[in-house]
């Protein structure tokens, strides 16, 4: 095998969204052994790139589900990235059906991630979200401003309630729009380019490299991990995994508190 995918949260991150040192130590000795390490999350372009410095290491950041590949050397971007843009006309109707909802919406930017919290500020359950310098807290108002002006500028939207059910409503809503979502967490939905998700990422990045997709061990435990776990050689679940992509893995690790994915990769490296 010459590359691993690895998702972030729920992964990667134990619950409280950090890194184990054996998970630490296993991505360095792969790095050593120039097995090329790919970070494939929904968190934004920023945080990606801190992942790689805490890491120590270089490799390839596939942020905001697939709509943003790009390679990282010392902390920091090397060289063009690839972008893909949610078309304003989803953005704009997918806003106003989260506004009637109450549901948080946030609209990410290569740079800046634009939130209108429409619940007390308990209802952002990860606490990363509140600690980020890029995301920025702006009006109802300000937000139709800016999407009035018509230009795809968001690569990804997403939707946070703790209320699952309310999430799961308004899921159903944007799909009666034609407007498809996938959960990336307990508590999120999101909106991706058309025909955009850590699988058609990872595949383009692979063709770049000159390996075979068989070639290839990715590992997850969401909804959004499914295309990318699919289309690899070994599609590993964590143990903490949704039922939904432990059935579509090959292989059933430990789950992120246990360092699920140091185990797994000492078993196929």
């Amino acid at each position: 095998m010459k590359l691993v995918a690895i998702d972030l949260d729920g992964t990667l991150l134990n619950s409280q969204h950090e890194i184990s040192d054996a998970d630490k130590t296993a991505l360095n000795k792969l790095s050593e052994r120039k097995i090329e390490v790919v970070i494939a999350t929904g968190r934004s372009v920023l945080s990606g790139k801190a992942i790689f410095r805490y890491l120590g290491i270089n490799g390839y950041l596939i942020a905001l589900n697939g709509s943003y590949l790009t390679k990282v050397v010392a902390g920091e971007e090397i060289g063009a990235a690839q972008k893909s843009f949610v078309e304003n006309r989803q953005v704009k109707k997918a806003f106003e059906l989260s506004m009637e909802a109450e549901v948080t919406f946030i609209a990410n930017s290569e740079k800046r991630s634009d939130r209108v919290v429409r619940q007390d500020i308990d209802q952002l359950v990860q606490e990363f979200q509140t600690q980020r310098k890029d995301l920025v807290n702006i009006s109802v108002e300000e937000m139709r401003r800016k999407l009035d002006k018509n230009r795809d500028s968001y690569l990804k939207v997403a939707f946070t309630d703790k209320n699952v059910e309310r999430l799961k409503n308004l899921r159903k809503e944007l799909h009666d729009q034609g407007i498809k979502t996938i959960f990336s967490d307990e508590f999120y939905i999101e909106l991706l380019p058309e025909n955009v998700n850590k699988g058609t990422a990872l595949k383009k990045l692979c063709e770049k490299l000159g390996i075979s997709m068989a070639e290839v061990v990715a590992i997850g435990d969401q909804e959004n991990d499914l295309e990318m776990l699919k289309n690899s050689g070994i599609g590993i679940a964590m143990g903490n995994a949704e039922p939904q992509v432990k059935r579509a893995a090959v292989y059933e690790t430990a789950t992120n508190d246990q360092s699920g994915v140091a185990q797994a990769l000492a078993k196929f490296f």
